[in-house]
């Protein structure tokens, strides 16, 4: 038996990644939220990915009320972990391994969150199949399903 099948976090994701091809940096964290049909449609920016997403929980950024999905662009640096860590040592944007990435991360309604992880000096992308833990991924459901709530 297959177990394996295509989430809305799944599809979203590829939807939003292939919408943002090729966009540069430009400093701030940029959120969408992914309609069943059409294109994602950018609510909000900010260099704190945090206050976008808070802002957007909060009920302070508009957004059609039919979409499916909610999914965040940002860029940063991303370090080795080292064997027995959960997280790199210091700062990764001053590692001496470091390398600039462009993360792609969505919730679907039913809180499955997903990612997309791309590393362009090699042009390795690495998408985690539901697997994705973590700040971020707690601050995307809170804002997905706090807003689904206050938009019922």
């Amino acid at each position: 038996m297959n177990h394996n099948h295509t989430t809305a976090a799944r599809v979203a994701l590829d939807v939003l990644v292939s919408h943002v091809e090729g966009l540069d940096d430009g400093g701030e964290a940029r959120l969408y939220v992914i309609p069943a049909k059409g294109q994602p449609v950018q609510v909000s920016a900010g260099p704190d990915l945090y206050e976008v997403l808070g802002d957007f929980r909060d009920g302070h950024t508009d957004a059609p009320a039919d979409f499916v999905a909610l999914g965040l662009l940002t860029f940063g640096w991303a370090a080795p972990i080292e064997e027995g860590e959960a997280e790199p040592k210091g700062w990764p944007s001053e590692h001496p391994a470091r390398r600039r990435v462009r993360l792609v991360a969505v919730v679907d309604g039913a809180g499955r969150v997903e990612s997309d992880l791309h590393f362009f000096d090699t042009g390795e992308t690495v998408t985690d199949a539901g697997a994705a833990r973590g700040p971020l991924a707690d601050m995307l459901v809170e804002a997905m399903t706090l807003r689904a709530l206050a938009d019922a």
